[in-house]
């Protein structure tokens, strides 16, 4: 027989082995939660990355049905051009946009002009750029990309041509005085009267850089300019055509300026520099704090 001491070790030993099986399946249990409450987690994400991607394939079928039907709206009414012998399309509705402005191709079509016996306006131009023309009365930007200076004198020639504006154009503001003259894109700056005071025209927006180019350029003993950047508060860092001065500094800078020369003005963080034809001429002007600055040019006397 088992004695009194011998039962309370045996109990307590089935007491023991009863609590380490409660924990047991406590654990187990524990682990099953966790197992079934990632593979919920897991599931979930997966049906809404389907869902995204159905939305996804909705949004973009939904795009494409939106241009077919745009594409189909304007095939109704297509223009043919014949630029130089070469052929150009685009929809009516495109190129006639409120949003351009008053062109010539506005013109053109108010004045009842028919095409020819092709169906197609003839226009006794080169043909090169009038592809970015007309995307740009598709999409509402002009594309300069990839362009030499040449190259970009030359498309200037026709937006002026056609009296195209493209108001992204960094160009210089309408100046008050009718000794300023400007061209109809604002890009070049005249003055024509033999006056001995300064005139300053500034562009329509900040700019980090721009070219400029020396159009005409008499005696620089009767004229002279200068180039550079304005700030808000209206402090200027310029320097001279006639002398290669900076100014305000008044300190030799570069050479004198020729007609025919190209200047890029550059600023970057704190620093301002000039290149001249290509050849970068140094630091010009260290501020002691970066500013929003714009392009400014100022003329004195005929023939600049």
């Amino acid at each position: 027989t088992m004695s009194d001491a011998q039962a309370v070790t045996v109990s307590n030993l089935k007491k023991r082995k009863g609590e380490d099986n409660g924990k047991t399946e406590d654990y187990l249990l524990d682990q099953r939660s966790e197992d079934l409450f990632r593979i919920f987690n897991e599931t979930y994400q997966e049906i809404q990355n389907r869902i995204q991607t159905l939305k996804d394939l909705e949004q973009r079928q939904k795009l494409l049905r939106d241009r077919i039907d745009d594409n189909a709206k304007k095939s109704v009414n297509i223009l043919s051009f014949n630029v130089g012998g070469q052929k150009f399309a685009i929809s009516k509705n495109s190129l006639l946009a409120d949003s351009k402005g008053d062109t010539y191709f506005h013109h053109l079509f108010s004045s009842q002009m028919a095409p020819d016996f092709n169906g197609e306006f003839f226009i006794d131009r080169n043909p090169r750029f009038f592809g970015r023309i007309l995307d740009f009365f598709r999409n509402g930007k002009m594309d300069y990309s990839g362009m030499t200076h040449s190259e970009q004198e030359a498309f200037q020639t026709d937006l002026d041509y056609f009296q195209i504006i493209d108001e992204n154009l960094l160009c210089f503001q309408p100046h008050p005085s009718p000794v300023i003259k400007l061209n109809p894109n604002r890009t070049e700056v005249h003055k024509t009267t033999d006056v001995e005071s300064w005139y300053t025209v500034v562009a329509n927006r900040t700019a980090s850089r721009y070219i400029l180019k020396v159009l005409q350029l008499e005696d620089l003993s009767r004229s002279s300019a200068r180039v550079g950047f304005r700030t808000d508060k209206n402090t200027f860092f310029l320097f001279s055509f006639k002398n290669g001065h900076l100014r305000p500094k008044d300190k030799v800078y570069t050479k004198p300026i020729k007609q025919g020369d190209v200047i890029e003005a550059i600023s970057s963080d704190t620093m301002i520099r000039f290149k001249v034809n290509g050849v970068d001429q140094g630091i010009a002007y260290t501020l002691k704090e970066p500013w929003d600055l714009y392009p400014v040019v100022q003329i004195r006397a005929k023939g600049v």
